[in-house]
């Protein structure tokens, strides 16, 4: 059963925001990195990953909901190393919501979900002579 922005306790009778429930259930896992970057990209593909679930509670997550997740971005023509990385950053914050006691498993296991296959050539371009001896002949950093 998929959540909805607005649901009802039943327990204790009043409305709760779901999508505020969710991002104060993720945000320690997103803000858990000292890199402001790293928070940023975490935070990122965290939105994203519950936006294509629209916003469904981590504990009904399955293999399978990934597994459409991984396929839809591949079908974006998202690259090898970016559906890797973004399914890194999920499988990361299974593992945290499971230590956290939020989920039982971890839907984006690298066993049930398999990441694409990385290019085994080298992206980017060499350095040239000039570069190399440019880097090599930088400050000294010997210490007097």
């Amino acid at each position: 059963m998929k959540a909805e922005l607005i649901k009802i306790d039943q327990k204790n009778n009043f409305i709760i925001d779901a999508k505020k429930e969710l991002e104060k259930t993720l945000r320690p896992f997103i803000e858990k990195s000292i890199s402001e970057e790293t928070r940023r990209a975490y935070g990122r593909v965290v939105k994203e990953f519950f936006r294509f679930h629209k916003l469904v509670e981590p504990a009904e997550i399955k293999p399978i909901d990934v597994i459409r997740w991984r396929d839809s971005l591949i079908e974006n023509k998202k690259s090898a190393a970016t559906v890797s990385f973004k399914l890194s950053v999920i499988r990361s914050l299974f593992e945290y919501l499971n230590a956290g006691g939020f989920v039982q498993n971890n839907p984006a296991f690298t066993k049930l979900v398999t990441p694409p296959k990385l290019s085994e050539d080298l992206r980017g371009r060499a350095l040239t002579i000039k570069e190399v001896n440019y880097i090599l002949s930088g400050p000294d950093r010997e210490i007097s």
